[in-house]
């Protein structure tokens, strides 16, 4: 992971040590190695390397554990999700949260970093605590008009946060921070739940994709959806196409890891997607929207949906309308959109680095003598570089404007 404050570092673990490296010349500057087992936490000082934190959390267990915004805080989650513990580095004070919902997305961080907003479950009913993060005293406790929430992010301006509700009830609703409900959307239909939520840096819209592969767009006035978008198997507008080819000399010589790929633009009408087809005897079975984000400038949306692994779907907020769909050979493993402009990259396990932008789309080969599956992609702060992860292997890419 980058480091956000000193642009220059980046750090890896490896068995029991973290490496510090340059980012430009990847040369090592510091190894802290841990000394502990793996129940407890250990914090390094990079200005400092003879300052040492170690957090335990003896019979409660640990099993999760996260930075807050100001960087003086760590958050452990107990075992069971029992509490959870924010821990002072300032002035080693230790503050204890009871009754966290056990849920992936069971807190948000306001964006300024001032306030966190809390899932909790008591007496099987939902509730809303906000805390502040300079003290980590309650400001408001409320219980949301939800059954069975699975999740709550705050709005990146934080003047308000949405909670949506789990699998079995499609409804979704937008809080302030006094507890006020301000709106909420629900499906008249017996439709299943949502499966994602994602607000735009602006905060004037929030995308939510479904069960059913459809993504709705909400606005920050009247909190209606104002535009739809449901991709389809099908495809018979004018919509930019790309579809991964291998090509070169060499191709069937090759290995696929190896091949050269580029992209080439289909204009033929109706054209099929991949898409992996529903049977009664898989019960594992995934589908929906399995991811929805836009981009820093708010530009566009990306989509991923789960039945159709190998594409990627780009539409303009602007047009509310379809712009650009990636098909890919492979299936996708992940995707990252550049933090300072319209600018994404994706890869799919492979040796290469494939990367698109209203200009077009590119696909980049690994210079490794050995095979390099990417497994998984991280932006630099800046947007000047990528770092390329393997599952033992690691690249840095740099990118030219």
């Amino acid at each position: 992971k980058y480091q956000n404050i000193l642009l220059y570092l980046q750090a890896n673990a490896l068995q029991h040590r973290l490496i510090i490296r340059d980012v430009k010349t990847l040369e090592i500057t510091q190894i802290f190695t841990c000394i502990e087992d793996i129940e407890s936490i250990e914090v390094w000082s990079l200005e400092d390397p003879s300052w040492i934190c170690k957090i335990d959390e003896g019979t409660a267990g640990l099993i999760n554990f996260k930075w807050t915004p100001d960087s003086r805080h760590i958050m452990s989650t107990a075992e069971f999700h029992v509490r959870i513990t924010v821990w002072s580095l300032v002035n080693k004070s230790v503050s204890y949260i009871k009754y966290p919902k056990s849920i992936e997305m069971n807190m948000s961080f306001s964006q300024n970093g001032n306030y966190l907003a809390l899932l909790e479950r008591r007496n099987c009913k939902d509730y809303v605590t906000i805390f502040s993060c300079s003290s980590w005293q309650l400001l408001k406790h409320f219980e949301p008009d939800m059954n069975d929430a699975a999740g709550i992010s705050f709005a990146p301006d934080g003047n308000c946060m949405c909670i949506w509700e789990s699998l079995f009830e499609y409804k979704i609703a937008l809080y302030s921070l006094s507890g006020h409900c301000i709106a909420t959307y629900a499906a008249d239909d017996w439709n299943l739940g949502i499966k994602t939520v994602s607000w735009c840096l602006s905060s004037q819209f929030l995308a939510i994709g479904n069960y059913d592969n459809k993504i709705h767009v909400l606005n920050h006035i009247i909190w209606k959806p104002i535009a739809e978008f449901e991709p389809s198997e099908t495809i018979e507008n004018t919509s930019v196409v790309e579809v991964e080819k291998y090509w070169g000399p060499e191709q069937g010589a090759r290995s696929e890891s190896r091949a050269s790929s580029k992209y080439d633009i289909i204009l033929d009408r109706p054209l099929s997607i991949p898409a992996i087809k529903a049977e009664g005897s898989k019960s594992n079975l995934r589908f929906g929207v399995s991811q929805a984000v836009f981009s820093a400038d708010n530009r566009y949306l990306m989509t991923r949906m789960d039945n159709m692994p190998t594409s990627l779907w780009i539409w303009s907020v602007k047009e509310m309308e379809l712009v650009t769909i990636l098909i890919q050979i492979r299936p996708i493993k992940f995707v990252c959109w550049d933090p300072a402009k319209s600018r994404l990259v994706l890869c799919t396990g492979s040796n290469k680095l494939y990367m698109w932008s209203p200009d077009g789309s590119t696909a980049v080969e690994v210079p490794n003598q050995v095979t390099f599956e990417i497994c998984s992609l991280s932006w630099h702060p800046t947007g000047d570089c990528v770092l390329l992860k393997g599952k033992d292997q690691m690249c840095l890419c740099f990118i030219q404007s």
